[in-house]
């Protein structure tokens, strides 16, 4: 028959649709306080820019950390309730902190120079606590006090030894004043 074929064809503009997801993925983060890792943007900012980047998304953090902790003293509340009613003891006037550990995207090369050059201003321990690889500060303390005492104990040995070798030079001199004596 009277049959017809026709080929459908759809023009897809590949630009438009890249610019309409672009615009959505920037959208979908702008509304939920989010941070686009993929933004080229990001390289290597300065501390400065990079708290200011995140500053939406660590008032959301902020804001289910104040959240939660209410709801955590609730169940607490009511975990002391059922204890004492069951005769386990009174804990309603026990304190409970309930702390959040969150952390913060910084330019470590750039904090590692600010501690660099604060020492003689500030104390050593600050310094430590704000340096970034460092997570217990007494234990860190404690390793750059052995490192100190273990230097200064090879530097006792080394003058210790040349000391003994200056010491071996001298005897031969002495034998030979001793000679002197003698010769008289």
């Amino acid at each position: 028959g009277d049959g017809d074929m026709k080929t459908i064809e759809t023009n897809l503009d590949v630009a438009a649709i890249d610019s309409h997801l672009n615009r959505l993925r920037k959208d979908i983060y702008e509304a939920g306080n989010g941070v686009d890792t993929q933004e080229v943007s990001i390289g290597n900012t300065s501390g400065v820019a990079l708290k200011f980047r995140y500053a939406d998304l660590d008032t959301d953090t902020d804001d289910l950390a104040a959240e939660f902790s209410s709801a955590l003293d609730e169940v607490l509340w009511f975990i002391k309730i059922d204890m004492m009613n069951k005769g386990m003891g009174d804990y309603l006037d026990l304190a409970i902190d309930i702390i959040f550990n969150t952390d913060m995207i910084i330019n470590e090369s750039e904090t590692i120079e600010d501690t660099k050059n604060s020492v003689g201003i500030i104390s050593e321990e600050t310094i430590v606590a704000n340096h970034p690889w460092v997570t217990n500060v007494q234990a860190e303390l404690d390793r750059v006090k052995q490192e100190k005492e273990e230097k200064m104990n090879e530097m006792m040995e080394a003058l210790k030894q040349q000391n003994l070798d200056y010491g071996m030079d001298e005897e031969p001199n002495e034998g030979e004043e001793g000679g002197e004596e003698g010769e008289e």
